[in-house]
């Protein structure tokens, strides 16, 4: 994945944050209002609609005598994403171009819709990998049935590191439309060309490769262009 511009040593400060489309592999999205959000316990919030769905996809797992997955992040707001950036880029020392491929910038995350959610095992199932747990197995069989979908799978084409724990809401028709974008990319874009996934995991793909996205990928160029 290639990069046309990094944060300097001094921090987010030194980027510019200002709206785009789509930077790093990651679409822009507002912060959800509010109002529309619901707390599910100690500082977890979701939009109302994701975390209905979440509870009853819980019973049906819990039904189906697999472990309910838990939630450990849902709504991040832009103040919140901006500490994120930065505990990976400094606490964890992985620097700014591994901190892209594993944390968007503030603007730029699902995580502010409040229809992403991360999760993890219950501690009682939690002595392996999530990806290799009868749990994901479960939910890459069944989630979609709860309008929940992986955002991030093995070599997707956004330049994202395999995220089996990110899981988002589309099944409303809110939700569907925040993440339009991202769907009709998903669909025309193929992956094995590597000349489109440089630009889309670009910095400014709308800045720096207009017009090769409005000569040669119309629909890319117009959902970027709208988003």
């Amino acid at each position: 994945m290639s990069h046309s511009c990094v944060i300097d040593s001094e921090g987010l400060e030194q980027f510019d944050l200002s709206d785009s489309s789509i930077r790093f592999g990651h679409l822009r999205y507002q912060e959800m209002a509010t109002e529309n959000l619901v707390c599910l316990n100690d500082d977890i919030w979701l939009h109302k609609h994701a975390a209905y769905a979440f509870l009853g996809m819980s019973n049906a797992m819990h039904r189906d005598g697999v472990a309910p997955v838990i939630i450990r992040n849902g709504y991040r707001s832009y103040k919140r994403q901006a500490r994120t950036f930065e505990y990976y880029r400094v606490k964890k020392e992985l620097g700014t171009v591994k901190t892209l491929t594993r944390v968007a910038l503030p603007g730029h995350s699902e995580h502010h819709t409040g229809f992403a959610v991360d999760i993890r095992l219950p501690k009682q199932a939690a002595n392996g990998r999530l990806s290799r747990s009868d749990s994901y197995k479960w939910l890459k069989s069944h989630a979609h049935k709860y309008g929940f979908s992986e955002s991030y799978k093995k070599n997707n084409i956004f330049g994202v590191i395999f995220e089996p724990w990110h899981w988002c809401f589309n099944g409303c028709a809110e939700s569907r439309a925040l993440f339009s974008t991202r769907s009709l990319l998903l669909k025309n874009i193929d992956p094995s060309n590597k000349t489109l996934l440089d630009i889309i995991c670009s910095n400014e793909p709308m800045k720096d490769y207009a017009d090769e996205l409005f000569q040669k990928f119309p629909k890319i160029y117009s959902a970027l262009l709208t988003h």
